[in-house]
């Protein structure tokens, strides 16, 4: 591939809870905007690892952690003395995961933290951790919670980029073009069923395909977390199942694909009117992630497509307009 490639891209999210939960919800909702995996305290399922080894194991998947720090030191680890966000902290500094560490001004009367979240019990530790991140990161000081997610929006891109210079965060929808001929759509046909067999190997590519709906819309119902693996934020996603349409018929077709559109990308689908049985020809990004099941409490692996930017809808498509002779 050549150019700049959007990444859907694990960020973990690390900070005490009763203090900073509106601010944890804030940077959550601008990651997603951004289009990245955001993991958290929120999205674990059941596990048989401790709390603190499941915490670590996502932050082994994730490529940025990000910490949020205010006016609570947190829960103390009877084992190790220290709160569990500094262990986060601590594990991922020693597998070098780069650090985002933004700190509440508590001189701000914006700041949005409640006197019940102050954390009196452990003010010197948290004033030691404070000054040990302060030493070792330029730490960002926000005075409210717009303000950390403005800072959010602009420190998250830097850092990806400086990651992977073929990244380029949430590109404008504009640069993809509408005009798309059907040898292009007959050969992104083929690279759809090179994922469903090597998705690692192409997880996070953009381009565009021909797909007929096969079963229409799924919205509030749909799997949260499943909503927030696939980069896309849960309420305002709407979902169907979906044939690739042109494809060269080298993969199992029993099992349909999942298409996910927030945002615009909804509104594009909903506003012409994409019924049962019609085609599209989109955008779309390829996306490899795992849920947990409640009913197996096991991972579960997916593969799915998030749609980017709709080109064209054909209402009651013909047989050319489906397959190949």
């Amino acid at each position: 591939m050549t150019g700049n490639v959007e990444q859907h891209v694990p960020v973990f999210v690390s900070s005490t809870y009763e203090d900073l939960k509106p601010h944890r919800t804030e940077v959550q909702r601008r990651l997603v905007g951004l289009e990245q995996i955001v993991r958290g305290m929120e999205y674990f399922g059941s596990s048989p690892d401790t709390p603190l080894e499941t915490c670590l194991k996502k932050i082994s998947d994730c490529k940025i952690f990000i910490l949020l720090v205010g006016a609570s030191y947190g829960s103390v680890h009877p084992d190790f003395g220290k709160s569990f966000t500094e262990l986060e902290y601590e594990h991922a500094i020693k597998l070098k995961i780069p650090v985002l560490v933004y700190m509440a001004d508590m001189n701000s009367t914006a700041v949005g933290i409640p006197l019940a979240g102050v954390d009196t019990k452990h003010e010197a530790e948290l004033n030691l951790f404070k000054e040990k991140l302060n030493r070792e990161h330029t730490v960002s000081t926000f005075t409210s919670i717009d303000d950390l997610g403005k800072r959010i929006e602009h420190d998250v891109p830097e850092m990806l980029r400086q990651l992977d210079d073929n990244i380029s965060i949430a590109a404008e929808k504009n640069e993809l073009s509408e005009v798309v001929n059907e040898d292009k759509l007959r050969e992104n046909a083929t690279r759809v069923e090179k994922f469903w067999l090597l998705p690692r190997r192409y997880a996070g590519e953009i381009f565009p395909l021909r797909l007929q709906i096969d079963k229409i819309w799924g919205g509030w119902g749909a799997n949260e977390e499943l909503v927030r693996e696939v980069g896309l934020e849960v309420g305002d996603t709407i979902g169907a199942e979906v044939a690739v349409m042109l494809t060269n018929r080298a993969i199992n077709e029993e099992k349909d694909t999942y298409l996910f559109a927030g945002g615009a990308g909804a509104d594009w689908l909903l506003d012409n009117d994409v019924r049962e049985e019609d085609a599209i020809d989109c955008y779309v990004r390829l996306v490899h992630s795992s849920i947990f099941e409640q009913i197996t409490e096991k991972r579960k692996n997916i593969v799915a497509l998030v749609l980017v930017k709709g080109i064209r809808v054909i209402h009651n498509p013909t047989f050319d307009d489906l397959f190949l002779e």
